[in-house]
């Protein structure tokens, strides 16, 4: 019987200069990682653009502010800044992390089947052909989305330039920069938006199944670096509500 459990995975993060995140680049070419040949890469870089559900009391902002241990995020995403006629499907995901740990279950839906999600069309959506493991991810997406009365409450967008151990897909290194957030139901164009980071300010993101290279962390000691516990969800929401701060 084939196993649908998430898979899980370490994830590090470090909020950086832009100045030090061209450094480190510079020195994981040097030790053998690459631009990730799997992702459509523009200059070497893809824009990301998710929208993030919530419940009307912001149940899993608040297991981010809060700082559980155990804790999910429900989003959609595009690998465009909008949308647009290259937007032809949305990445429907839970987002699963336990302190240090990461695992995603993930459904592939068109834009006609991402509209049923948004418009409420649940029964239509889950009686529509979906190979075993979406249609598992499906509903355990909707039981969330059902049960919490969720909905769409916040893209966030930035770009990306991923890196890859050569030969081996276990290690992926990403900077994330120009990162932005606005209130929006959907991937839909809009000028209002908020800045959540400087633009001299960088979030690296590390990823590996089971433990980092000695050599890795011997650069990350050398940097002077620190891990941090770091939402782009959260931040972006604590963003677009800077003039009417959350309650915590």
């Amino acid at each position: 019987m084939e196993d649908h459990s998430p898979k899980w995975r370490y994830e590090y993060k470090y909020r950086i200069s832009r100045a030090t995140s061209q450094a480190l680049a510079s020195v994981f070419r040097t030790l053998g990682l690459v631009p990730d040949p799997y992702s459509d890469l523009k200059n070497g870089e893809y824009s990301v653009s998710s929208v993030y559900f919530d419940s009307p009391f912001l149940t899993d902002y608040y297991d981010k502010a809060g700082g559980f241990s155990y804790r999910k995020k429900i989003r959609g995403r595009i690998y465009s800044p909008w949308e647009n006629e290259e937007s032809k499907e949305v990445r429907l995901e839970i987002k699963w992390r336990h302190e240090q740990l990461i695992a995603k279950d993930t459904v592939l839906l068109a834009r006609r089947e991402w509209g049923m999600l948004l418009n409420g069309e649940y029964s239509q959506l889950l009686s529509l052909p979906f190979h075993e493991r979406d249609s598992i991810n499906l509903k355990k997406a909707l039981w969330y989305i059902i049960r919490d009365s969720m909905r769409p409450m916040l893209m966030v967008r930035y770009l990306r330039r991923p890196m890859i151990l050569q030969g081996d897909r276990i290690l992926r290194v990403t900077f994330d920069h120009d990162i932005t957030a606005c209130e929006t139901r959907d991937f839909w164009y809009t000028p209002f938006v908020a800045k959540v980071l400087p633009e001299d300010e960088v979030i690296m993101e590390v990823k590996f199944a089971d433990s980092l290279p000695r050599w890795f962390r011997d650069i990350m000691h050398s940097f002077n670096l620190t891990r941090i516990s770091y939402s782009k969800y959260a931040a972006g929401m604590d963003a677009v509500r800077l003039v009417r701060p959350l309650a915590r």
